[in-house]
């Protein structure tokens, strides 16, 4: 089997496994030297279909030498969300990710792609943009809390629009 094909088992099925164990995702990384570019885009998609966010969770997470912990990824968080979405993750998981995109625009685009509401809020509030964020509030459902939440900002004297 190829190289990729087996990381995939091996995430899929043996995913907890101790690192010296030949059948642990990590040893083959090692063994092999998997980019790790190829290993979480491989990780991800096998724990991502057993949808195990946890461990996904997991794969991002780093901490510095001051024992403070961050969210990387090597692969680009706008990669991560199109996956999570493709293996139907819940809204509050793709929201997380979303938000961690650095770029502005992207963030935007798959926030309203995956209906990620908060995120969209959010960041036309943090963007100052009165226009865009009453476009969007007519996608959102009337009545519904992200509705409610458009209505509160809009009215909120504590922000001064750009436009």
């Amino acid at each position: 089997m190829p190289l990729v094909t087996t990381l995939f088992y091996s995430c899929f099925y043996h995913y907890m496994e101790a690192e010296g164990t030949f059948s642990s995702p990590v040893n083959l990384k090692k063994t092999f030297k998997i980019p790790d570019k190829q290993y979480v885009l491989t990780a991800l998609a096998a724990r991502a279909k057993l949808r195990a966010w946890h461990d996904v969770d997991a794969l991002f997470t780093t901490k510095n030498w001051l024992g403070y912990t961050k969210k990387r990824a090597p692969i680009g968080f706008h990669r991560v969300v199109e996956i999570l979405h493709k293996n139907s993750a819940p809204v509050q998981i793709l929201q997380e990710y979303v938000n961690l995109v650095e770029d502005v625009d992207t963030k935007l685009n798959l926030a309203t792609k995956f209906k990620c509401h908060d995120v969209v809020i959010d960041t036309c509030r943090d963007l100052k943009d009165r226009q865009q964020l009453v476009a969007y509030r007519s996608k959102v459902d009337k009545g519904s809390a992200e509705e409610e939440k458009i209505d509160a900002i809009l009215s909120s004297s504590q922000i001064r629009w750009k436009n």
